[in-house]
């Protein structure tokens, strides 16, 4: 899934009509150190415009209070499917990965979007998560002890295991079949990402973690358990089951997003406590506090700094902009605080 030069030429021209026509904050550079380490004041600014362009998302930034974000995400003429980007990719033909990223959450229309969740509603009840969690407890406690050299740890590489051990756990995923799951994984999470990541992203590695999917799916649907994922592709509701490719897709974008943003979570809450030392003595007075830490790191400060991606699907009107069908335009949910 690699751009044509034609494409290429075109995101350029975008680009200057761009620069050169739309409303811009020429502070907002997001993947600048000074925005990365103190975004609030931007944000601000940014929320007073109320929407935005930015060259450097080649993307109109929805800049609304709580209740204006909620409205415009939930509309659907936005659409998450990155295919509709009128400078996507096209799909390589006879491509394991491609058709696995055509039938993912993101990519179905809403009906079929709806209707993939309500199947497979089933194979996510408190059930499994309750089979899992000893596992789980036992794995992090092996990862600390694994990851202390002296009382140093690697908090990065401890926060990325940890994720996605806990997933294979879920899953029931051979410790064997490991490296290949993961790097689809991190295929599915490059191809909404740059160009750059997407060529680095090891796409021969994630569809080997798909045929071996397949093998398991097979497997599964001629012995049926009582297992998450028998659960998931054996499920059937007034005669409707998933297909393969989607319940493949829906695999693939929990061990992206699943491992992509519990990773980030983790990592978060850690930067937190060493920023504020004093914090983790009193959470070892007060354990109990634990939850409360997260759910307030977490709002206090968190990695988002870009908001959530939608693709218009048609031509519309949003805030007293004109939005062309194919351009996208993020939601940044975090500016209802201001």
């Amino acid at each position: 899934m690699k751009l044509s030069l034609k494409q290429k030429i075109g995101i350029a021209g975008y680009l200057v009509r761009g620069v050169l026509t739309k409303p811009m904050l020429r502070a907002y550079k997001p993947s600048s150190e000074a925005f990365l380490y103190a975004p609030y004041p931007i944000y601000q600014q940014m929320y007073a415009k109320r929407i935005v362009w930015s060259p450097y998302t080649l993307a109109w930034h929805i800049c609304g209070d709580y209740e204006t974000n909620l409205t415009w995400m939930k509309d659907e003429r936005l659409t998450h499917s990155f295919r509709q980007w009128m400078f996507a990719p096209k799909s390589q033909a006879h491509s394991a990965f491609d058709a696995l990223m055509d039938s993912s959450l993101m990519a179905l229309p809403p009906k079929e979007h709806m209707r993939v969740r309500k199947l497979v509603s089933p194979a996510f009840s408190p059930r499994f998560v309750n089979e899992a969690k000893s596992a789980i407890e036992a794995m992090v406690q092996e990862q600390l002890n694994f990851n202390d050299h002296n009382g140093e740890i690697d908090l990065v590489k401890l926060c990325r295991d940890i994720p996605v051990n806990a997933m294979a756990l879920y899953f029931k995923i051979p410790d064997a079949l490991r490296d290949d799951f993961r790097a689809l994984g991190h295929a599915i999470i490059a191809s909404f990402s740059s160009e750059e990541e997407l060529s680095a992203a090891d796409v021969a590695a994630a569809e080997r973690g798909i045929t071996r999917l397949r093998e398991v799916f097979a497997q599964k649907r001629a012995q049926p358990d009582d297992s998450f994922m028998s659960t998931l592709i054996n499920h059937m509701e007034e005669g409707d089951r998933i297909s393969e490719n989607e319940a493949l897709a829906l695999m693939g974008s929990l061990l992206a997003a699943g491992v992509d943003t519990t990773f980030d979570y983790m990592l978060n809450a850690m930067y937190c406590l060493v920023m504020n030392p004093s914090w983790g003595v009193w959470l070892q007075q007060h354990p109990e506090q634990v939850q409360n830490f997260l759910d307030e790191s977490f709002r206090w400060h968190n990695w988002g700094t870009r908001g959530f991606y939608r693709f218009a699907t048609g031509d519309m009107d949003i805030l007293g902009q004109q939005i062309k069908k194919g351009r996208d335009c993020a939601d940044h949910d975090r500016h209802q605080q201001f």
